[in-house]
């Protein structure tokens, strides 16, 4: 119940923000509002909980940021908040 709890709050969030971004972006924020992602954030997610896995968590981390003029920035920033949630639960 607490995560389709957590996907209603998200998604009420992205829709009021619908009209604050491009239509790239919305849909972005919409699979990550679903816990989703580009392949470039499973990359990075997937190098910093299994570093044994090809792909260093820099390279990753800096393909990210190469996103757009803001996107990657704020998936990083984005990430970087979830695990401190995460942490926090």
């Amino acid at each position: 119940k607490q995560i389709f709890r957590a996907f209603k709050e998200n998604l009420k969030l992205i829709r009021k923000s619908k009209n604050k971004t491009n239509i790239v972006s919305y849909q972005m924020l919409k699979t990550a509002a679903m816990f989703g992602g580009p392949k470039l954030v499973i990359d990075l997610l997937i190098s910093l909980f299994h570093p044994d896995e090809p792909g260093s968590i820099e390279d990753n981390f800096h393909k990210l940021l190469k996103i757009g003029a803001t996107s990657g920035c704020f998936w990083a920033l984005g990430i970087i908040d979830g695990i401190k949630k995460f942490k926090e639960v």
